[in-house]
């Protein structure tokens, strides 16, 4: 949200690395950057993202639900909504990557408040987070496979540069 409303302070900033020449490239990362902000900042746009964000809310306590009842842990269609509460609050503490760890506990003692035992509570959040990751994966791989960004343009930016990575001012 910052960066919506200070877009007059990112311009001014983004002006000043541009005196600087080693930091163009930073400036320009900076104006991409602030007006990708600028266009979400339209009432339908958050309208948009607030719709997208409900629907994908309820679909992932759907999913929690179903990976539970796979588990044969049966804790109620509401009950996976807390669960699923209780797990994301596991991402506002820092932790190793990916929440490895914190996000299980988390969805563990969920799980337990509900009567579950610890083991199939453990059990319950690490076949989900393996769901999780794996449906993830198959996405960003059908992404970079069929979308829009070309993979060689991708690996391309990967590529050592002729003058060693230097940029002239």
């Amino acid at each position: 949200l910052f960066l919506v409303y200070a877009r007059r302070s990112m311009g001014w900033l983004a002006a000043l690395l541009d005196r600087a020449g080693w930091a163009r490239r930073l400036a320009e990362g900076l104006r991409e950057v602030t007006t990708a902000f600028a266009g979400a900042s339209r009432p339908t746009r958050w309208l948009a993202s607030a719709g997208w964000t409900a629907v994908i809310l309820l679909l992932e306590g759907q999913v929690i639900f179903w990976v539970l009842r796979a588990l044969h842990l049966d804790i109620g269609f509401w009950s996976s909504y807390f669960v699923m509460f209780i797990a994301t609050l596991s991402f506002l503490l820092p932790s190793a990557p990916a929440g490895l760890g914190v996000f299980h506990y988390f969805f563990q003692q969920g799980l337990m408040s509900f009567g579950v035992p610890a083991d199939q509570a453990l059990v319950g959040a690490v076949v989900y987070h393996a769901c999780f990751v794996l449906f993830d994966t198959v996405c960003g791989a059908a992404c970079l496979l069929w979308g829009p960004v070309p993979w060689r343009s991708l690996v391309a930016g990967l590529e050592p540069q002729p003058d060693g990575g230097k940029h002239r001012a």
